[in-house]
């Protein structure tokens, strides 16, 4: 009796994972028709990850967004809509950051991710910090928590990213605190 809801435990699984591997190839197939289309660099559609995905079951619509990525670092809202059906990419909306490898000013981030809570804090008019206390890291997805409950009881989430600018892309900490 154990064994029909491990198989249909297992084959919703399975079914899963193929229907994220086919978005992912129609992704890949539409970024690489879009790049003959607008000119874009090699470089610009080379590194991506679907960041959110979700299908509408009034309308069968898939929508998945499309995170820009550079050096395993993703780039501030370069963000891609697709809307999929029936195994098609029906509708697209390009967020790409067209020339992102020629436009890159900084290799290295000028401050820390300690520093940038401290320079938000000063944006929004508060003290600098004290008592900041790293609780995790993943380096993979170049995030950092930090303790800090001189500011806030929820834990400060850094992440690396690339920032376009009028004057290039630059390497950026982006502080979400609440």
């Amino acid at each position: 009796m154990r064994l029909i809801p491990a198989i249909t435990f297992l084959m919703l699984f399975f079914a899963a994972v193929g229907f994220a591997q086919d978005i992912d190839v129609l992704v890949k197939s539409r970024l690489t028709q879009e790049q003959k289309v607008n000119g874009w660099l090699a470089g610009d559609i080379s590194e991506w990850r679907i960041t959110d995905q979700y299908t509408d079951r009034q309308t069968g619509f898939t929508y998945a967004y499309v995170q820009q990525r550079y050096n395993n670092i993703p780039v501030y809202n370069a963000i891609s809509v697709f809307l999929i059906k029936d195994s098609q990419v029906r509708y697209f909306r390009e967020g790409l950051v067209s020339g992102l490898e020629n436009s890159i000013t900084d290799e290295k981030a000028v401050i820390t991710a300690e520093d940038a809570i401290g320079f938000a804090l000063t944006h929004l008019g508060e003290a600098q910090p004290s008592g900041l206390k790293v609780i995790s890291t993943d380096l993979k997805d170049n995030t950092y928590a930090f303790d800090a409950p001189a500011i806030t009881r929820s834990p400060v989430s850094v992440q690396l990213v690339y920032r376009p600018t009028e004057k290039g892309v630059k390497l950026a900490w982006n502080v979400s605190m609440e």
